[in-house]
């Protein structure tokens, strides 16, 4: 119901639905929806190093972000993200490291 209601409303898709599981569980979801794009989360800090992440967590996120962003490519979906407080990619400087 609440999709339709989106798709009636105009929008062409929704950002996040609650209890995806992983990052590649959002794309699939997006997949399915049919969407053109998909938010690939930025990864928690809590879960990559906490608040002192080393380069060595940086290393492995880049790597993960790479394999999701080839997931989307592989099922013709822009992956995209935004900054949020606490994710491993929130700053110029986050970026830059990854």
């Amino acid at each position: 119901k609440v999709f339709r209601e989106v798709a009636e409303a105009g929008w062409n898709g929704v950002e996040g639905i609650g209890g995806q599981g992983s990052a590649i569980a959002a794309v699939k979801c997006n997949i399915t929806l049919d969407n053109d794009a998909a938010e690939v989360h930025g990864l928690r800090r809590s879960d990559w190093g906490g608040n002192n992440p080393t380069e060595a967590d940086f290393k492995q996120v880049a790597q993960t972000l790479d394999e999701i962003l080839y997931f989307c490519d592989q099922h013709n979906i822009k992956g995209f993200h935004h900054a949020h407080l606490g994710t491993m990619i929130a700053t110029v400087e986050d970026t830059e490291r990854c």
